[in-house]
């Protein structure tokens, strides 16, 4: 059995952008910011490393949450799958294929719920978020 799975908590580097589709499609588009905490043997932190992640949306019902709420400084949940891309110059690129993502913090506020209407069954969020933060190990 093959996993193909990617959950990720950080900042959006960016608002969101839309790309609209001659046929219809659209697809949101931004970026997300991790950081991993470094530790001395003594307990002190010192400045970790940063990942930059590129996230793509392309579930209609999620395009236009992510549209609407996501923009630069916000912790977001996303979950997904990796997918890499060939460019016109042959060049690759890997991002994640998100098919949730949720606003658990706006900037200098209280963690925020997900207020997003699921359009089906698989669609639903998370409820808690704060339980899965705080359990996290970094």
């Amino acid at each position: 059995m093959d996993v193909n799975k990617v959950i990720l908590i950080g900042r959006a580097t960016s608002d969101a952008q839309m790309t609209e589709f001659e046929t219809g499609g659209k697809v949101a588009r931004f970026s997300l910011a991790t950081n991993k905490r470094a530790y001395t043997k003594n307990g002190i932190e010192y400045p970790g490393k940063t990942e930059f992640h590129r996230i793509s949306v392309a579930f209609p019902s999620l395009v236009d949450y992510v549209i609407k709420r996501i923009k630069k400084g916000y912790l977001i949940y996303v979950e997904g799958e990796l997918q890499t891309k060939k460019t016109a110059d042959s060049n690759y690129y890997t991002f994640i294929f998100a098919r949730d993502v949720s606003v658990l913090k706006y900037p200098n506020t209280e963690p925020y719920n997900s207020t997003k209407e699921p359009s089906t069954e698989a669609e639903q969020p998370l409820t808690n978020m704060d339980d899965i933060v705080g359990d996290l190990p970094f």
